[in-house]
């Protein structure tokens, strides 16, 4: 399950799977409504607007977050991002070992998220090393400074391919980076019984049946505390996620776009600019100002994003960089952007 799993039929937005429709899915459609009205108030067809919402629907986490921040992108330069910044990032960490044509695969497989990077390295040890190194390269080619604790920390989440599936898979992987996000989805879970048990029966498959880890895991959530073995905590995070207010699933994208959190936001800002998107840290604190739990109106958002990032990258620019990040099968990366027709 993505982030957005919106779908579009006949101009309308659906939901895209069976069960239950979470805060962050209700959050999406009602903001998604509003981009379509005004889709067509510019003059988009029915399937040229269905089609962008589709598109938007199928983002995962961090490319909903990518997309959104595009809305403050500098309307200027004309650096390179997609293939083209993933090849000469490749080109300058060859070592000898393996062809520059690797290196650029390997970095393409773990930044699109699709293909394991064992594929290309099979050997865990100097693949995250070959790994710490193209993505110390790509940031300076970003032109982001980044502290080697940062880079491995990058590393690591970019590997594991996790932080591009849902958000329950994602705030679990960034999990042992962030001790608050369990506090934060769990900000109202004790006010029903019904949801209490179904956390214990995750916390119990996460940790084993004792009675003392389960026991431990609770306390923690309920005083505060940074979680016991977080790292273990996958199907808790999902069910805290399903069960999580907007104001909670809100809460954890702001502690993920922290300024403290250097590791998750460079992995979004690489993401973002492996598929097309020429995302600065500034334009993540951006959205983080944005971001109110309070007043959660998501359609000025994502209008703002789709006409400012339209301006900058033309609109088939822009279609394609939705299609990369949202994962298509077997995507063609996006060009160059001095490559793209303006509009």
């Amino acid at each position: 399950m993505s982030a957005g799993v919106v779908l579009v039929q006949s101009g309308r937005p659906q939901p895209g799977h069976r069960g239950p429709v979470n805060a962050l899915e209700l959050w999406l459609r009602s903001g998604l409504r509003p981009l379509q009205d005004h889709l067509h108030e510019r003059g988009a067809s029915d399937l040229e607007a269905s089609d962008a919402l589709a598109r938007i629907g199928a983002l995962p986490v961090p490319g909903v977050l990518a997309f959104l921040a595009g809305a403050s992108v500098s309307l200027e330069g004309g650096e390179p991002t997609g293939r083209e910044w993933i090849a000469r990032a490749a080109a300058a960490s060859e070592d000898g070992e393996h062809s520059s044509a690797e290196l650029e695969q390997l970095l393409w497989n773990v930044l699109s998220g699709r293909r394991p990077p064992h594929e290309v390295v099979e050997d865990p040890a100097p693949r995250r090393r070959i790994l710490e190194r193209l993505v110390e390269e790509a940031l300076e080619r970003a032109g982001v400074p980044a502290t080697p604790g940062e880079i491995r920390q990058v590393a690591a989440l970019l590997e594991s391919g996790e932080f591009f599936r849902d958000f329950g898979t994602a705030a679990a992987a960034v999990v042992t980076l962030i001790p608050e996000i369990p506090m934060a989805l769990a900000s109202d879970l004790f006010r029903s019984p019904r949801h209490l048990l179904e956390i214990v029966a995750a916390i119990a498959t996460d940790v084993g049946e004792s009675p003392t880890e389960v026991g431990a895991v609770l306390s923690d959530l309920r005083a505060g505390r940074p979680v016991t073995r977080p790292e273990l905590l996958t199907r808790t995070l999902r069910r805290l996620y399903e069960t999580a207010t907007l104001a909670a699933v809100v809460t954890t994208f702001r502690v993920w776009l922290d300024p403290d959190h250097e590791a998750v936001r460079l992995a979004i800002l690489l993401y973002a600019r492996a598929h097309g998107l020429p995302l600065e840290p500034e334009d993540l604190d951006a959205l983080l100002i944005v971001l109110d739990g309070e007043n959660p109106d998501l359609g000025p958002l994502l209008i703002a994003a789709w006409d400012h990032l339209e301006a900058r990258l033309g609109r088939p620019g822009l279609s394609g960089v939705l299609a990369s990040l949202g994962g298509e099968e077997n995507p063609t990366p996006p060009p160059p952007l001095s490559e793209r027709q303006r509009h």
